[in-house]
């Protein structure tokens, strides 16, 4: 995330983005952010760098009180469609967790279990499908994944695994979808 921030911003906004959507921030309540923030040094320089770049800001947190993966990707989708329909010829940029912009999400019928509170369709995770069928192949994904940082089986980890040590490993997957392991 700090990577995204400090290198991927300001490239964006000299390639002439405009707005940034920021998973998790609520930019009408700073101190909220920061209190379930899991990175807070990272989303204060995420936030910092977009500003002094001169993107707009936009926050994606679902007004729920439980929030499901699905409850965040719709909340993206939501504030990307609404910035692009308020200025058309808006450049959006998003931060998002890599199962939101996945292209091709997982198999419907993809349960997964929230313990307590039921379980969820990991399908309906990604916002993508509905982002590409509004606007074809002007969206494209981007994923930035640590190579060392443990995850659940998955098509990611597969890709940790295959990246070499020392390089940064480009996979091509889903459509328009790419995917860089820095390890």
């Amino acid at each position: 995330g700090r990577f995204f921030a400090v290198e991927l911003i300001p490239l964006a906004a000299l390639l002439g983005y405009t707005d940034i959507v920021l998973e998790g921030v609520d930019e009408h309540d700073p101190v909220r952010t920061m209190g379930r923030s899991k990175d807070k040094t990272g989303d204060l320089l995420r936030i910092i760098v977009a500003m002094r770049t001169g993107m707009r800001i936009h926050g994606a947190v679902p007004d729920v009180r439980f929030e499901t993966p699905t409850d965040i990707g719709n909340e993206l989708f939501a504030k990307i469609k609404a910035v692009k329909e308020a200025n058309p010829n808006a450049k959006v940029l998003t931060y998002n967790g890599a199962v939101h912009n996945m292209t091709e999400p997982f198999k419907k019928g993809t349960k997964i279990s929230l313990g307590q509170f039921g379980e969820t369709d990991a399908h309906d995770w990604s916002y993508a499908p509905k982002a590409r069928e509004l606007w074809g192949d002007r969206y494209g994904a981007i994923d930035l994944l640590n190579g060392n940082r443990e995850l659940p089986d998955s098509h990611f980890k597969f890709m940790q695994q295959k990246a070499k040590n020392g390089t940064i490993t480009r996979f091509s997957h889903g459509i328009d979808e790419k995917t860089y392991v820095f390890k």
